[in-house]
């Protein structure tokens, strides 16, 4: 239900989890005053944590940190301390949380991904550095195996005209 995208675009995120909680209210029977109060929280804890001051993948992670806390409060408000006769939503909690752990997976995948990446471009300057300056070294002696081949038989000619 959440694509890549969501894990980098704070308003993406926001988007498919109202759309995940739509979709558990509905299949779950869930309370509409619940529901949409969920949603409401969704929203205020988007509000809440967008800054254009913050990297998105922060955005998104204290986005959805926030949400938790509220969610959870919320919760407990709302069925009086026993969130157990809400269905699903031990199921709800755990997928919350795991979305923060992924977000935090993928930077740092991200992260390995580009240490590797930066590592295989210098190792291909330091390539493509050592085969220059081999070439520059060699040079000089391809200038004279060429003036050899083409000046020495003209000189072999005229030395044996003579």
């Amino acid at each position: 239900m959440f694509t890549q995208k969501a894990y980098k675009e704070p308003q993406i995120m926001n988007t498919q989890l109202k759309a995940y909680i739509i979709s558990v209210a509905k299949n779950n029977n869930w309370n509409n005053d619940f529901r949409d109060e969920t949603l409401t929280l969704i929203q205020q804890s988007y509000n809440d944590e967008y800054s254009i001051f913050k990297f998105d993948e922060t955005i998104i992670k204290d986005f959805l940190t926030l949400f938790i806390q509220k969610f959870e409060d919320y919760a407990k408000i709302y069925t009086v301390g026993n969130v157990n006769i809400i269905p699903k939503y031990d199921k709800v909690m755990v997928v919350l949380n795991e979305l923060i752990g992924t977000t935090h997976a993928i930077k740092e995948i991200e992260s390995v991904s580009n240490i590797a990446k930066d590592q295989a471009i210098e190792a291909a300057q330091d390539l493509q550095e050592k085969s220059d300056n081999t070439f520059k070294k060699f040079v000089p002696y391809i200038g004279l195996g060429v003036v050899a081949y083409f000046v020495l038989p003209k000189l072999l000619e005229t030395y044996q005209e003579k």
